[in-house]
C-alpha cells in the first residue's frame, strides 16, 4: 500500500536531496545555454533538535551494510505522552528493545541508537526480498497508544518529516524504501504499526516538499536519563 501510494505520488517528481555536507550554493545552466550560469539561492534552513542517550540494547551492523530503508513504528504505550519515557525503557537491557529515534507527542525526539550501529526494533521481518531489515534500516517510535483513535500529533507529523528527510538526505534512502513495520514484520496478525489512523500521504508528500524546500541541520544535545522503566521485548 505504501508503495503504491509512493510510485503515484513520484510520478514526474524530482527531489533535490540537500544534506549538511553540501555546498550552499546550487548552479544551474541559464536558458542561453553552459555560456551562463546561474546561482540559485540557498535553501532555508530548519533547525531540528535533537536529544541523544545511548541504549545498550544494539550492536554492529554486517560489514558493508548500506542504510536504505526507514522503518515507521508506534509505541502501543496508551497513556504515555513522552519520548523520555519510551527512552527510559530503551536504556533497560532486560527490554532487548529500542529503537534509532522516539518522537513524543510534543515533537520532540530523542535518538537513543547511533544512525550507523543496528538498533532492535523491527524484530523478524522481509523487505523486498531481504530478511532481518534491523540490519539495513534505521527504526523510529512515535509515541501512541495504537488504538486507531489515539492521534498522531502536528507536532510529531512535523517532527517525522523533518527527520525522515534529513536522513533521506543523508543516506540516499530511496523513497519507496520509507514503510511502517506493519509492513515488514514476519508476525503481521500481531504487529499493526503505525495505527491505522497514522496519515501516510500527509507524511509522505510533506518529506517531499520539505526535501524540495528547506535544507535540514540537526541540533544534537545529550539527554541526562531519570531513571529505567522495567519491561521485555525483543529483537
Amino acid at each position: 500500500m505504501v508503495q503504491a501510494f509512493l510510485m503515484a505520488a513520484l510520478a514526474g517528481f524530482s527531489v533535490a536531496t540537500s544534506s549538511p555536507f553540501m555546498s550552499d550554493e546550487v548552479f544551474s545552466l541559464g536558458p542561453d545555454g553552459p555560456d551562463e550560469v546561474q546561482i540559485q539561492p540557498p535553501k532555508p534552513v530548519l533547525t531540528l533538535p535533537i536529544q541523544q542517550v545511548e541504549s545498550p540494547n544494539q550492536d554492529d551492523r554486517p560489514s558493508g551494510t548500506v542504510i536504505d530503508t526507514l522503518i515507521v513504528h508506534d509505541t502501543e504505550t496508551p497513556g504515555v505522552h513522552k519520548a523520555t519515557t519510551i527512552a527510559n525503557w530503551f536504556l533497560n537491557p532486560k527490554s532487548e528493545v529500542s529503537a534509532h529515534y522516539i518522537i513524543g507527542k510534543a515533537g520532540e525526539i530523542v535518538q537513543c541508537v547511533a544512525d550507523a550501529r543496528r538498533a532492535w526494533h523491527a524484530g523478524p521481518s522481509r523487505f523486498e526480498g531481504r530478511e532481518k531489515v534491523n540490519d539495513f534500516s534505521i527504526g523510529i517510535e512515535l509515541v501512541n497508544a495504537q488504538t486507531g483513535s489515539d492521534p498522531f500529533t502536528d507536532a510529531q507529523y512535523a517532527s517525522l518529516i523533518a527527520l525522515t528527510a534529513d536522513l533521506v538526505a543523508r543516506y540516499n534512502i530511496p523513497l519507496t524504501h520509507i514503510t511502517g513495520h506493519r509492513h515488514v514484520t514476519n508476525y503481521p496478525g500481531i504487529k499493526h504499526d503505525p495505527a491505522d489512523n497514522f496519515d501516510w500521504e500527509r507524511y509522505l508528500v510533506g518529506v517531499q516538499e520539505m526535501l524540495a524546500n528547506r535544507l535540514v541541520v540537526r541540533s544534537v544535545t545529550p539527554l541526562v536519563p531519570v531513571g529505567v522503566v522495567g519491561g521485555s521485548g525483543g529483537r
